[in-house]
């Protein structure tokens, strides 16, 4: 039942192109759901790393790729040390803080959001789910993003905030999943008055 709400209300809202953010096995019972309302052709099914951007009047993509179409602007992390000269003379150096990678072992440049309109600007022209101007949002089994340190909690948190999307429909059948915190972040991604 959730589902076909989420579909009618936003048909009712008289949305043009609807993102549907959901689980990769769920994707097959969205379109099914979906063509009870729309013709086959107006949907569309993102799979892999291959999408161009092209969006239906429904778009449907799982969680773990989202990432491949949203891109969030980062750049290195700097911090300031300073060195004392025999002369007595303080000089300040600006010098990229290092941490090591967990994948690989390696000391590498730690990597922070950047606020720099150009980096922002650039990443939003690399990013298909911004660029397809999506009027509304569904995102089914909302409580796989009970965590703001996952990197998809990221990724969607930022493309709804930098987004002009109209209508956020979040879908779940369990809310709370542990703590109250878990449900405050869900609440966060609508922008809730309770988060404020």
């Amino acid at each position: 039942g959730k589902t076909v709400q989420a579909i009618v209300a936003a048909l009712a809202a008289g949305c043009k192109k609807i993102l549907v953010i959901t689980t990769a096995s769920l994707k097959s019972t969205w379109k099914r759901e979906i063509s009870y309302f729309e013709n086959l052709n107006d949907i569309v099914i993102v799979n892999g790393s291959k999408w161009d951007g092209t969006a239906g009047k429904f778009t449907v993509i799982n969680y773990d790729i989202v990432q491949n179409y949203y891109e969030i602007p980062y750049e290195n992390e700097y911090k300031i040390e300073k060195i004392y000269g025999k002369d007595g003379k303080v000089e300040e150096l600006k010098v990229p803080v290092m941490i090591k990678d967990k994948k690989t072992g390696k000391m590498v440049n730690k990597q922070v959001k950047s606020n720099k309109k150009v980096d922002i600007k650039k990443a939003l022209l690399n990013s298909p789910l911004f660029t397809s101007n999506f009027d509304c949002v569904i995102i089914d089994e909302a409580q796989k993003l009970s965590n703001n340190t996952s990197n998809r909690y990221k990724v969607i948190y930022d493309f709804l905030r930098k987004s002009s999307i109209k209508y956020v429909f979040l879908v779940t059948g369990t809310p709370l999943t542990n703590t109250p915190m878990n449900l405050y972040y869900i609440l966060r991604l609508i922008d809730a008055d309770v988060t404020k």
